[in-house]
Parts: structure tokens; C-alpha cells; sequence
């Protein structure tokens, strides 16, 4: 997790005076986090994230890929609205 951290704080430093307000404040969750939260695979978030319904991950540098919080947040919202 400090990991992230420390990413979201360098891409927050790097994209300072442009205009990237809204992902200066983003919190990023790892494939591991996901499988995590959902208790599936560490590979199923990377099967889903082929398929159009769940969020594509962003790369944030070389080795380096997350899923933004507010898009995995919203695709819950979306399964609950259709369950």
C-alpha cells in the first residue's frame, strides 16, 4: 500500500500546474487489492478488466497498473442498480 502511495504522490508532483485536478486526489487499487476486496484470483480482475463491464486499469509507470477507486466504486454501483 505505501507503494501506491508513494506513486499517487509522485504522479501528483509530476502533473502539478496542469490540469489534472480530479486525479491528483485518486486513490489507485492493485490487481492484488481487488482480488482482495472481491476474494477471487489475483489473475480474475485482469479477466474482467477484458470484458466492456468492469473498468479498464490505467498504467501509471513501468510495472506499474491500477484501477481507479471511483471507477471500480461506480462499476459496484452499476451491479447493484441491475441485481
Amino acid at each position: 500500500m505505501a507503494r501506491v502511495d508513494l506513486l499517487t504522490s509522485l504522479l501528483s508532483e509530476s502533473t502539478r500546474g496542469h490540469e489534472m485536478k480530479s486525479d491528483q486526489t485518486e486513490k489507485y487499487l492493485s490487481a492484488r487489492e481487488l482480488a482482495s476486496r472481491y476474494q477471487v484470483s489475483l489473475v480474475t480482475p485482469w479477466r474482467w478488466a477484458k470484458k466492456d463491464s468492469f473498468p479498464s486499469p490505467v498504467k501509471l509507470g513501468p510495472g506499474c497498473t491500477r484501477w481507479k477507486l471511483s471507477e471500480i466504486e461506480a462499476w459496484e454501483a452499476s451491479r447493484g442498480a441491475t441485481a
